[in-house]
């Protein structure tokens, strides 16, 4: 993780094309702003299933929630009853911020070859004996 970041940020008008590109059963982290029910402005991050490969509309359906863009914003125009979208707290009228795709990593094992080289080259040469006398 610290080589590749885990997730990618982009603005919401730039995910569509890599909603639609994200693997099947993937999850999506998205952050979004609006108000409470108890009249608070909060800004929340919440982790979305995306469902099977399809196009953004019905993948975000999938997740609980349907957006219109208006004003170069993106609004959550309704949510899904009872989808992940609403039990995560996002409400109607909120503003999408951005979204967080994850990243392609490398396998954790990768780090071994460069020690498994370190200590290959450290060690003694071919036929030779190291000990104590």
């Amino acid at each position: 993780d610290q080589i590749i970041p885990p997730f990618q940020t982009v603005p919401y008008a730039e995910a569509a094309p890599l909603i639609e590109g994200a693997a099947a059963d993937s999850s999506l982290r998205l952050t979004a702003k609006g108000e409470t029910l108890e009249g608070d402005i909060e800004t929340r991050t919440v982790l979305l299933p995306l469902g099977e490969k399809a196009l953004v509309e019905v993948r975000l359906e999938h997740a609980g929630l349907i957006l219109r863009t208006e004003e170069g914003g993106t609004f959550v125009d309704d949510v899904v009853f009872g989808g992940p979208a609403g039990e995560a707290g996002i409400d109607f009228d909120w503003e999408v911020l951005s979204v967080e795709l994850p990243n392609d990593q490398p396998n954790a094992y990768f780090m071994y070859l460069p020690v498994g080289a370190l200590l290959g080259a450290s060690a003694p040469p071919t036929g030779q004996t190291v000990g104590f006398r």
